[in-house]
């Protein structure tokens, strides 16, 4: 007797998105069932994207769901906030084993201790918020770091950073001038810059993993302080 073999990895042709619905929306909720996690309330509404996608995803895998990593809520949870935000996502290299190469136990900015829900919460972010959610301009900081950074660009970090200290300013949204001095230089990497300006933007802050460093003369400044931080550098 002949049998048909499913590939329940891939999408079956009856299970493609709808004509006119949102196929972002709708591949996000298919990746929630594929996980055996169910999407936002908000979102599961009859009819949206998310909620077609989650149904005919879980009509799909029903029990043959593949176990949700950390990695893997946080991928999802960042792809609803591009497509709530209408933010390009680049889903080639943004994958779940990404961001967790790019988890870090302390704020780049803060350099305290990330954890718990409140202001050391680890967040996500994009250095540049004029950019999309791609590999090499997204960092996790703390939410106090990324809420301070909202709407600020990084030539703007730098000015409250020299202003701050100018002036004696202990604390700016609740950064210091030595964390706002180290978020602007984070920010400056993922901005193309003359090379004589990049040159004299003070390296606060190491590129952290899987930043893409625009500037190469930042890349060399990062470079050279790292072969100076390792044992033996004579």
């Amino acid at each position: 007797m002949n049998q048909a073999l499913l590939d329940l990895d891939t999408r079956p042709a009856d299970a493609h998105a709808p004509d006119g619905l949102d196929r972002t929306g709708f591949d996000i909720g298919w990746d929630h069932a594929r996980h055996a996690l169910v999407p936002p309330a908000e979102l599961m509404l009859d009819g949206t994207p998310v909620s077609q996608g989650w149904l005919a995803g879980r009509a799909v895998f029903g029990r043959r769901s593949n176990p949700a990593s950390r990695g893997v809520r946080r991928w999802l949870a960042l792809r609803l906030d591009a497509w709530r935000t209408g933010v390009a996502f680049e889903p080639e290299q943004v994958t779940p084993h990404y961001l967790t190469q790019i988890e870090t136990p302390h704020c780049p900015v803060t350099r305290l201790p990330l954890g718990g829900a409140g202001d050391t919460a680890p967040v996500t972010t994009r250095l540049r918020d004029d950019a999309g959610f791609a590999a090499g301009n997204l960092v996790v900081m703390s939410r106090a770091a990324a809420r301070a950074k909202a709407g600020v660009n990084a030539a703007q970090a730098l000015q409250l950073a020299e202003r701050m200290a100018r002036d004696g300013v202990e604390s700016l949204d609740g950064l210091d001038a030595a964390a706002w001095a180290r978020l602007a230089t984070l920010m400056s990497l993922a901005v193309e810059l003359p090379q004589v300006q990049a040159a004299r933007i003070p390296l606060r802050a190491l590129p952290p993993n899987r930043v893409r460093v625009l500037n190469p003369a930042q890349g060399l400044q990062a470079l050279l302080t790292l072969r100076l931080q390792a044992a033996g550098w004579s």
